[in-house]
């Protein structure tokens, strides 16, 4: 009708009102249950809150980006009717709201988060404002006329070595072949010297059909590029390394490489802590939709291999990464 606020993001989604808005200084904020593809017949169910104007409640001057809340804990999932959290009542304690909720049709519950932390993120849009895109992107992009290149110039690795930034990207060729180029960068942003072919490129079998999405650490005096093998049916993680001197002088001496995830095993997105932990070293890595990690005791790839999946991430239900999450760039200390 004419006095509806629509606050579905779709129209397969619907929402609820819980707890009844409470008046603050910023505005009224009203914690509330929006449920996505409810109408499309695979629910999930969210706490959300919006902030309306004090005096034109029919306002919405600020909103969360995503569910606050989604199921996640064994008596939010498991119950009578599965898979829900249900706002309900809602309180400002101090300095943080509780939000007083039904989990599963079966338990009731009680959450809290910080209260200037959640008005701050409604009110700004969220993370989004934080992050600020160079005006003259992109720094790289396909060059005519170069084939192993044509298609695609993406995903670099960086480091930092003597003030200035090496890139390593991914490559790939007019038949989706990829191979690894490089760029360097004295001031972050502008492009100093570039290769005019491949640094590194299929040597092996494992990764005939190429090579991928480069994380390149420093260990001492050797730089450990870890990348995506293809072999045209299962990506795997593969290692190889080059000597910080070869490595500055452009001689592309890389050593032999090893392919270190088990076959048949989609696996990809990896790295490794630039340092040891407790005597040993942490791997990073992706198996199907999850971040994992194994602890490895050295840096001889020929005998050390990774064969186990510790869970350090996972995908969340109902949120922005319900899909899959894989790392990004290696683990800066």
């Amino acid at each position: 009708d004419a006095h509806r606020l629509e606050v579905r993001r779709r129209p397969a989604d619907q929402v609820e009102l819980g707890a009844p808005p409470i008046l603050t200084e910023d505005g009224w904020l009203v914690v509330y249950s929006h449920i996505q593809n409810y109408f499309a017949g695979r629910p999930t169910f969210g706490i959300e809150v919006l902030l309306l104007d004090r005096n034109n409640p029919r306002l919405i001057i600020g909103r969360t980006a995503w569910p606050v809340m989604v199921p996640e804990t064994q008596y939010e999932k498991n119950g009578n009717v599965p898979n829900i959290v249900f706002p309900s009542g809602a309180l400002i304690e101090g300095k943080r709201l509780n939000i007083y909720y039904g989990a599963a049709d079966t338990h009731s519950c009680v959450a809290s988060v910080p209260l200037d932390g959640l008005l701050a993120s409604m009110k700004s849009g969220g993370f989004r404002t934080y992050i600020t895109r160079f005006a003259g992107n992109p720094i790289i992009s396909p060059r005519l006329g170069q084939k192993w290149e044509e298609s695609g110039t993406f995903n670099p690795a960086a480091i930092e070595i003597g003030g200035k930034i090496h890139l390593l990207y991914r490559a790939a060729s007019d038949g989706y072949v990829s191979t690894i180029g490089y760029a360097s960068t004295s001031d972050g942003y502008s492009i100093d010297d570039r290769s005019s072919s491949p640094v590194y490129q299929p040597r092996d079998v494992f990764e005939s059909r190429g090579c991928e999405d480069p994380r390149v650490v420093m260990i001492g005096n050797s730089l450990y590029m870890f990348y995506t093998a293809y072999d045209g049916i299962t990506p795997r993680v593969a290692v190889t390394s080059i000597s910080k001197d070869d490595f500055l002088s452009k001689r592309w001496n890389w050593t032999k490489s090893f392919v270190i995830t088990p076959p048949f095993i989609a696996d990809k997105d990896a790295a490794i802590f630039p340092e040891k932990i407790n005597g040993k070293y942490l791997f990073i890595h992706r198996v199907d939709t999850v971040i994992c990690g194994q602890y490895i005791d050295t840096l001889d790839f020929s005998k050390e291999k990774i064969t186990e999946c510790v869970e350090i991430l996972e995908p969340r239900r109902g949120l922005w990464d319900e899909q899959k999450v894989g790392l990004s760039s290696p683990p800066i200390k």
